[in-house]
């Protein structure tokens, strides 16, 4: 397992593909309209519906096609917020959108004018904006320079506040892996490695604070003690593995490597992955 290197960031990431709630397959945020501007919000109003499980079965029991998904249109109106629209898409994670789904045949009796009032809803709307920094693909998940968040509390509009995360920054895995291997090669004290010949595994898990400077070490797999403490020594030089933020607050980015020393005929190294 030379080399395993894995990055895990830690976000909320909403993701429903039981077979009661497939129809959250499209791969693209719902729509809020507020004082006449349209904006994304991450996570859908659908979510925190008592019966969100019926709502989904009977919205799938409209589609007009098999494989559709669907996507929401929200507005606050007078500080209320309505659900307006539900939108049936197709194609690869929803790129096409091929009509609406009638709001009565999901409601019934509580639509009104056209719209449902979203009495359930007690939560922030959080909308990206700003510049893309960087887009997690497993997540779905785009950290952006600005976001928005929009209170609403039993359907009622409260407030808006904005957060800045213009401080975030991300590298490529194999660029953090370089800059690990770059410190061991450079700092690491190989005359710490026993004389006889023999070969050391030891796996690490550690993370950065939210200037980017690893200030957490673990060892999982111990080598020697004289040896994991040189290690976390070592690790613990690095900065600029990257800023995550999310709401304006730090995303720990938490990174996990299993790390080989050898002393082979007299020659002690740290044995870098090709």
């Amino acid at each position: 397992m030379v080399g395993l290197f894995h990055a895990f960031l830690f976000f909320i990431v909403f993701a429903s593909y039981t077979k009661e709630a497939k129809a959250f397959g499209c791969r693209h945020y719902d729509n809020l309209i507020y004082n006449g501007d349209t904006v994304k919000i991450i996570f859908s109003p659908f979510f925190s519906h008592p019966k969100k499980l019926e709502l989904f079965k009977s919205i799938e029991e409209n589609y007009t096609t098999d494989n559709s998904c669907f996507l929401s249109e929200w507005e606050i109106i007078d500080n209320r917020l309505y659900l307006i629209k539900i939108n049936e898409l197709q194609g690869f994670h929803g790129s096409q959108k091929i009509g609406s789904i009638n709001l009565d045949l999901v409601f019934k009796d509580k639509v009104k004018d056209g719209r449902v009032f979203a009495y359930w809803v007690t939560d922030s709307l959080l909308s990206p904006s700003g510049e893309l920094l960087h887009y997690l693909e497993l997540s779905r998940q785009g950290i952006y320079s600005q976001e928005t968040d929009y209170f609403i509390t039993n359907g009622l509009f409260t407030h808006t506040k904005v957060y800045d995360n213009s401080a975030s920054y991300w590298f490529p895995i194999h660029k953090m892996q370089d800059k690990l291997f770059d410190a061991l090669d450079s700092k690491f004290d190989l005359s710490l490695l026993p004389d006889t010949d023999t070969l050391i595994r030891v796996f690490v898990h550690f993370s950065g604070n939210e200037f980017g400077k690893v200030d957490s070490v673990r060892i999982l797999r111990e080598g020697t003690e004289i040896i994991n403490a040189e290690l976390i020594r070592v690790i613990s030089t690095i900065d600029g593995i990257g800023i995550n933020k999310i709401r304006g607050k730090n995303q720990r980015i938490y990174i996990s490597i299993m790390l080989q020393f050898e002393t082979l005929n007299g020659i002690k190294r740290f044995k870098r992955p090709k």
